[in-house]
């Protein structure tokens, strides 16, 4: 019974959010990328370096792969997205990424969203040393063009309701590592397309599991995976359990 409940659940949760697919629109985009763009942007196009004045005056730089927006992802990236407070476990996603980097692992990390913890975050990063590595990008009216371009999502959230990012992550064929939330066990599909974690240092080993190949993950299942729950099919799995 409890695979049919977790079935349901999972039907309920895509009926509501459903997947609302990654491309970005031009509209989505919050500013034009040109020299100047107003006070408080500027682009260097030569150096492919976009300056944004406020959280913490961030610049960020690279040879990595653009979004579009101006803004350069760097390879080997990890990503979280939602508020930055300590109901999300924003702090803890610090620790994980402290820890990568004590091992040698030189990942970046960006942060995808807003909130009461920011400029605390941003002063630890500091301390830690790790400014050129993690980045904070503020609100984004569609995070999903930066997405696309992580190797993992991590969240480290203390709950949740069920996590629709995830959701988008899989269709974009991205694997997510976290804390047991709502939907997260159910998403994971025992392993195969997320992990489950208790512990930072849990974390740290899923990501490098990821970023290394140790754990398998097929892009190409896990967006069909999702694909699957058009809606005609999630009616009529609703239908054929309530018939059970």
């Amino acid at each position: 019974m409890k695979h049919v409940t977790s079935y349901i659940f999972l039907i309920i949760a895509f009926l509501l959010f459903g997947v609302n697919g990654a491309a970005a629109q031009k509209d989505d985009c919050p500013f034009t990328v040109t020299d100047k763009i107003d006070d408080n942007i500027s682009y260097d196009k030569e150096n492919k370096v976009l300056s944004i004045e406020g959280s913490g005056n961030v610049t960020i730089e690279g040879d990595g792969t653009s979004t579009g927006w101006g803004i350069e992802i760097e390879p080997q990236s990890i990503c979280t997205i939602g508020r930055i407070e300590e109901n999300k476990g924003s702090d803890r996603v610090v620790e994980v990424i402290r820890l990568l980097h004590q091992q040698g692992k030189k990942y970046h990390l960006y942060f995808i969203g807003a909130g009461v913890m920011e400029e605390e975050l941003i002063k630890k990063v500091q301390a830690y040393q790790l400014e050129d590595y993690v980045h904070f990008l503020g609100y984004q009216k569609n995070p999903y063009q930066y997405l696309s371009h992580m190797e993992v999502l991590l969240s480290m959230s203390k709950q949740e309701g069920f996590p629709g990012v995830y959701v988008e992550a899989l269709s974009l064929g991205v694997p997510f590592v976290s804390t047991e939330v709502g939907g997260a066990e159910e998403l994971s599909q025992k392993g195969r397309f997320g992990k489950i974690v208790e512990s930072n240092q849990e974390a740290a080993q899923e990501i490098e599991n990821y970023m290394t190949a140790a754990s398998s993950f097929d892009a190409n299942e896990a967006s069909k995976f999702i694909q699957q729950f058009t809606i005609a099919k999630q009616i009529e799995q609703v239908e054929k359990l309530i018939e059970e």
